[in-house]
């Protein structure tokens, strides 16, 4: 073992080390005078499962690494009755302190007794907090983003970007099972096992961090079948047209028994999956105006009109009585699929492997206005456009646990011992795909700013030569021979005709930002309002600039893809001095690309 473990720890040194803390479960076992009880048994299970075991020292103090995690605390000693603590939580990153007193009352008995969290965390070195998924599940909100603005010194605008701190938005670093990973976009609150929040105080582990630190710990698999359904609708009910709909399914693909008659599950397996749809991601608190129906259809094909001989837009002289009045905000609804996935093999007692996989997709239209038009909401959200967001992730980490952590540290407190040591390689793979476009040119890009097509004849000008006095080509005079406008069809696809009708043609309507041309001259191209890669202003806003006219385009498009490889080695141990007590030391390095 100790050859095994210098050759781990030479390698991490060869990089780098840094100090920091485990995830450790410990404590004394004793009798009812509070005596020590050397050489008990001290099992956790996970539901069915047998997970770790160890044995007290000679001062009946038993310490275990383990994972974080809600789990039962089994206790067993010659004379004594078992001694069962169930729903103990140990919290990442902490050293976990349970206590645990046996009676030698009556044998063969069991005793029973729920586990209480202490109202003071003796190893709270950072500031935050740590929610563990029953906690999470008592909340009144399923955005993982709300949930991590209820720790102090944390902000957040309606489960948008946490800020930590006062620092900015992108100041703030998100982990999933011990891996960074880039943006907001974690797991689902129902994957959630504990989430961890850090706004200061970091340990040596966490680096490049300016604001805080968001970690989440996933659920594994359970030890028996188990699934459920959740559903919470508001459609007919309010305005919002709120839907979110989560299932799942756990349990063990690959059962062991052991030779003590207890069970482990070799392979198991997580799956989940969300689904949530919005009308309006962000209701407004006053009403929202939009134009009706019949007006709409009249302002698209006729968006310009002539007032006394000065053509203005058309949507200048809308009323109270051409919109309807809304709660929310049209055409801004929202769409989220989040899956995942996740697989563990125990393959011994020393060696486990765990995959995990994610995939999440969004669909959000939204209001331009920030991106430097004027406001869409009154006669163009039906054209507002859409951002598509689609991420994958990757997770793998493979643990190897040295030396036999099933024996007592030694029966010498003078000793010096090495006891609990392990590596771990993790292994993280993501990609990111962003998508920005306009609803009806897509990612066609030429469509963009496209009008129509104005048709020129060149004619031949002749004229003194000034040194000869001949006849010569003195140039071309442009000769504007008409326009021919494109239009959008029904199917959303740019149409280019052969035969145009003409400035005053019913296709003009049909195009949009076509029909700007409606009141041009066919003879002379300077009365065209709109050409192409151009629009007057003076006919783009309604209202002084407060709003977009009808039928106004998107003209921007967008796409972007983001990969993020990780590589991560650790090795950790707990350090044994004598009397001065046990310490655990964490060695480490990472690459990240």
């Amino acid at each position: 073992m100790v050859r095994s473990l210098l050759l781990t720890l030479a390698m991490l040194l060869s990089a780098g080390a840094v100090l920091a803390q485990s995830t450790v479960l410990t404590g004394k076992v004793t009798d009812d005078k509070g005596e020590a009880l050397i050489g008990a048994t001290v099992k956790v299970l996970k539901g069915a499962d047998f997970v770790k075991g160890t044995i007290t020292d000679f001062n009946g103090d038993y310490r275990m690494q383990i994972d974080p995690g809600s789990y039962d605390l089994e206790t067993s000693y010659t004379g004594f009755s078992t001694a069962r603590q169930t729903g103990v939580q140990v919290l990442s990153g902490k050293i976990n302190t349970l206590d645990i007193p046996m009676s030698n009352s009556v044998l063969n008995e069991v005793i029973i007794s729920s586990y209480k969290a202490p109202l003071i965390e003796q190893d709270k070195t950072s500031g935050g907090q740590t929610l563990t998924s029953e906690q999470i599940k008592n909340l009144p909100t399923r955005s993982v983003n709300a949930v991590v603005a209820t720790t102090a010194g944390t902000t957040s605008v309606d489960g948008g970007e946490v800020n930590i701190k006062g620092s900015r938005a992108n100041g703030t670093n998100y982990y999933v099972d011990g891996i960074r990973v880039q943006g907001s976009s974690t797991v689902p609150i129902q994957d959630i096992e504990q989430l961890q929040v850090i706004t200061g105080g970091l340990g040596a582990e966490y680096g490049d961090v300016t604001g805080g630190v968001i970690s989440v710990i996933t659920k594994g698999p359970a030890s028996e079948y188990h699934g459920g359904i959740e559903v919470e609708n508001s459609n007919g009910l309010d305005p919002y047209g709120y839907l979110l709909a989560t299932a799942n399914v756990s349990g063990p693909i690959l059962k062991k028994k052991e030779a003590n008659g207890a069970t482990r599950t070799v392979i198991g397996f997580r799956m989940s999956g969300q689904y949530r749809n919005q009308k309006d991601d962000d209701p407004p608190a006053v009403p929202v105006h939009y134009v009706k129906e019949s007006v709409l259809a009249n302002l698209e094909k006729h968006p310009l009109t002539k007032v006394n001989g000065f053509t203005v837009n058309s949507a200048e002289k809308l009323t109270n009585d051409s919109v309807n009045v809304y709660k929310y905000n049209p055409y801004q609804n929202r769409k989220n699929v989040d899956l995942t996935g996740k697989l563990d093999f125990r393959l011994t007692d020393k060696i486990d492997i765990s995959l995990t996989g994610t995939f999440a997709d969004q669909q959000n239209k939204f209001n331009p206005t920030n991106d430097g038009y004027a406001s869409w909401a009154i006669v163009n959200a039906q054209n507002n456009p859409t951002d598509y967001n689609r991420r994958y992730r990757g997770l793998a980490r493979f643990r190897h646990r040295l030396g036999n952590s099933d024996e007592p540290e030694s029966a010498s407190s003078n000793k010096v011992t090495i006891s609990n040591a392990s590596y771990q390689i993790q292994f993280g793979f993501e990609r990111g795909n962003t998508h920005r476009n306009d609803s009806r040119h897509g990612n066609n890009v030429f469509d963009y700013g496209y009008m129509g097509r104005f048709g020129f004849n060149y004619v031949p000008v002749a004229g003194p030569d000034d040194s000869t006095g001949l006849i010569v080509h003195t140039g071309n005079r442009e000769q504007f021979t008409g326009f021919q406008p494109g239009y959008i069809n029904a199917a959303g696809k740019l149409v280019i005709p052969n035969g145009g009708k003409g400035s005053n043609g019913e296709q003009n309507g049909q195009g949009g930002l076509v029909a700007y041309n409606e009141f041009a001259d066919p003879q002379f191209y300077a009365s065209y309002l709109a050409q192409n890669g151009k629009l007057s202003t003076t006919y783009d806003d309604v209202w002084g600039g407060m709003y977009a006219n009808v039928n106004t385009l998107y003209n921007r498009i967008r796409k972007t893809q983001e990969d993020v490889l990780t590589i991560s080695a650790s090795s950790s141990f707990d350090l044994k001095l004598g009397k001065t007590g046990t310490h655990n030391i964490q060695f480490g390095l990472l690459n990240e690309q």
